[in-house]
């Protein structure tokens, strides 16, 4: 009788790697970028775009909507919940392709990041039309969340 309970384990297995999957680097600061940059961009333009229609904003008048975004204090906290998401999400794909160098490309994409966004910012007029505020608190959530998400993850060895 119990041999036919043993039918219903799983079978054990005594298989045990320690391969680690080799680093990448430059993988992790390309695909690192493709979201911090351009997925954030993507994700913000739909935000921007939502907000407009649920305050029936008249798109054709650009002076409108572009006001309607840079005094809607919903619209950027919401924006910046979602960009540190994002950009959370951006330090764990470094994690995934710079294993055991996560902090190393993790602060260069940081800083990478960083100067792209700042330029964008000087570029589009941002750091006059958006508060001071949201100015800031975009800036400082690019090192945290993306150092954050690249951070090594500790695993417990039992």
């Amino acid at each position: 009788m119990k041999e036919n309970m043993e039918a219903y384990k799983a079978p054990k297995s005594d298989l045990t790697t320690n391969e680690k999957m080799p680093s990448k680097p430059v993988k992790a600061i390309l695909f690192g970028l493709s979201v911090s940059i351009i997925l954030t961009m993507i994700v913000s333009v739909i935000i921007g775009i939502g907000f407009g229609f649920l305050a029936g904003i008249n798109f054709e008048n650009e002076n409108e909507f572009e006001t309607m975004l840079t005094t809607n204090p919903a619209y950027m906290i919401l924006d910046i919940i979602i960009t540190a998401s994002i950009l959370y999400l951006a330090g764990t794909v470094v994690r995934k392709y710079a294993p055991e160098k996560e902090l190393i490309f993790g602060t260069i994409l940081t800083v990478l990041t960083l100067l792209i966004i700042a330029y964008m910012f000087y570029a589009f007029g941002s750091f006059t039309t958006y508060p001071l505020w949201y100015s800031v608190a975009t800036l400082l959530i690019i090192p945290v969340s993306i150092l954050y998400g690249s951070r090594p993850v500790q695993t417990n060895k039992n």
